[in-house]
């Protein structure tokens, strides 16, 4: 009997150390000294130190397709993605690395942080008072306009920070720039501007009697001091246009814009404030030439609430399409060990493997190294990539979140084993549909998102629309939360699984999933729960395992399998 060949990791591969050379299984780490990272770059490197920083910029992957100079120069400036995709991971590495390569400093401005709260509320105000109530969702897109209100909030910081910077020549133009955006006293401006919201150019200021100064602003007669708002911002982009940029550089990057809810009148109204945020960056760019400005402007943004701004005028899509760069990992390629995510996590291990003192392989083809050598079938095989891959939605933070609940569970093994991901199967999946759980808010209420829960619990892994529908119905006649579930056309439902990633389709002898570039459902097909949610509904990974019948007396019990 011919013995089974091994794989390369044992014939082929030898590391050195120091000046003798091993075998490549025997300088492996523990898993428990792998550094993953974790699921929220804003969490590792707001709580970190600077190793944090240091250990996030050395293995970030950037994606293949993305030019970093484009960015640099401000010819791109919006990134976007569905939520996981790295967005705010890309704009934190974007800006270390122009600190270190460029010397441009950067300061991220976070929506529901930032924004200030009196416009916030006085929105709200506006937008469920009874005037508001009156108009269709249609007028009310018309009707609300923040362009006036993200130019103040951006030219407004821009001074602020010009000080410290030295972004423009200081001259009389500066002089009158700074003197403009200061001479709104603040209490005025909580108190006066921002109840005239959504409809803010027809609100009126009081500028302070020390700034009156500026020839170039029309005063409203019978009323010292006091101008509209919307001629006020106005001005302020003709000073702003009129300034000398020095060579230094700042770059303010807007990070993660989303609803601060999920659902309702109010998540239209953030959706309003989102679009408006894109036009005003792309107006503001656009100021000064490209080889002189001295401020770029960029911002992360939820590609779900992207899809839904593109309904509210003002043709957004021409902006995203010619000034963005979409995140997404799952039209990367195949399946295998040169998978960007692969790649990604090799880069990982090898830095780690650095880090520790453990000589390593080439900087070229890291994943060819590490992987057979960390993630194993047998003693014999190496894991197949598409096994990892085909748990997660093709998302760094699937990823990181899989691998630390492995390391978690067995920190003293030496390497990943299909038996290991097996054990990190429910803890993986019940993080996971958290999560989903707070994307699918959007459609659902927590109600209807209760009943969504009850519903998959114990179906079937693979169904079709009529079975989903019967479903429903059974469920509804004895389930509150499925019976409000059920007032949706299950259709619409399915629709919004499928483009959550909860669901997907069954295609011949693969599936086709929105995360990987098939964004719409085929209703006439079958439909699969993904491999990541399987044990958080007690599903079996082989739909023919969901409700079969019982054994027959004395059947031999079925064979146990490590795979998923």
């Amino acid at each position: 009997m011919s013995k089974r060949p091994r794989d390369k990791a044992q014939l082929a591969l030898r590391l050195k150390r120091g000046s003798k050379v091993v075998p490549a299984f025997e300088n492996r780490l523990k898993l428990k000294q792998l550094y993953f990272g974790t699921v929220d770059a804003n969490d590792e490197l707001e709580t970190g130190g600077q190793d944090s920083v240091e250990d996030f910029y050395r293995t970030f992957q950037i994606p293949e397709g993305l030019d970093l100079e484009e960015f640099r120069r401000g010819q791109l400036f919006l990134v976007y993605g569905l939520k996981g995709t790295g967005k705010t991971s890309f704009l934190r590495y974007l800006g270390e690395r122009l600190k270190r390569e460029a010397h441009a400093d950067h300061e991220l401005f976070s929506f529901t942080e930032d924004f200030p709260k009196e416009i916030y509320d006085d929105a709200r105000q506006a937008y469920d008072g009874p005037e508001a109530g009156e108009l269709s969702p249609s007028k009310m897109y018309l009707k609300l306009d923040y362009e006036a209100v993200w130019t103040y909030i951006i030219l407004k910081r821009i001074a602020e920070l010009t000080a410290d910077h030295a972004l423009f020549v200081e001259n009389d133009s500066l002089a009158l720039y700074l003197d403009h955006m200061g001479a709104i006293p603040k209490e005025d401006l909580d108190s006066t501007v921002f109840v005239y919201l959504p409809n803010i150019e027809k609100g009126v200021v009081r500028l302070a009697p020390s700034r009156r100064k500026d020839p170039g602003m029309t005063y409203l007669r019978g009323d010292g001091g006091a101008v509209s708002f919307g001629a006020f911002v106005k001005r302020a982009v003709e000073l702003y246009a009129a300034l000398t940029p020095t060579k230094r550089r700042f770059y303010l990057l807007f990070d993660e814009i989303e609803p601060r809810v999920a659902s309702g009148r109010l998540f239209e109204m953030d959706s309003v404030l989102v679009r408006d945020l894109v036009i005003v960056l792309r107006r503001l760019n656009v100021v000064h030439s490209a080889e002189t400005k001295s401020v770029l402007l960029a911002a992360a943004i939820r590609s779900e609430v992207l899809d839904h701004v593109n309904k509210l005028g003002k043709e957004l899509h021409k902006h995203v399409e010619q000034f963005g760069f979409c995140m997404n990992w799952g039209d990367q390629g195949p399946s295998d060990i040169h998978h960007p995510l692969i790649r990604m996590v090799c880069e990982k291990i090898a830095y780690s493997e650095r880090r520790a003192g453990v000589q390593m392989v080439p900087e070229t083809n890291v994943e060819e190294y590490v992987w057979p050598r960390y993630f194993r079938s047998n003693r014999f095989e190496q894991l197949d990539p598409k096994v990892l891959l085909d748990q997660t939605w093709y998302r760094p933070r699937d990823l990181v979140r899989l691998l630390r609940i492995v390391r978690d569970m067995s920190g003293g093994e030496e390497a990943i084993r299909e038996a290991q991901l097996s054990q990190a199967r429910k803890r993986y999946a019940d993080a996971s549909w958290k999560e989903m759980g707070a994307q699918l808010t959007i459609a659902f209420d927590r109600t209807e998102l209760n009943g969504l829960q009850a519903t998959l619990t114990a179906f079937k892994a693979e169904f079709s629309l009529q079975e989903f529908e019967q479903r429903l119905g059974v469920l509804g006649a004895k389930h509150s939360d499925v019976q409000k579930l059920a007032r949706h056309d299950p259709s619409d439902i399915l629709t919004v699984l499928y483009r959550c990633g909860v669901v997907g389709n069954i295609s011949g002898s693969g599936r086709r999933y929105s995360f990987r570039v098939d964004p719409d459902p085929d209703m006439l097909g079958r439909f699969c729960v993904h491999r990541g949610l399987l044990a958080r509904f007690s599903l079996a990974k082989n739909p023919r395992q969901n409700g079969a019948r019982p054994r027959a007396t004395g059947a031999p019990p079925p064979r146990r399998s490590n795979r998923f």
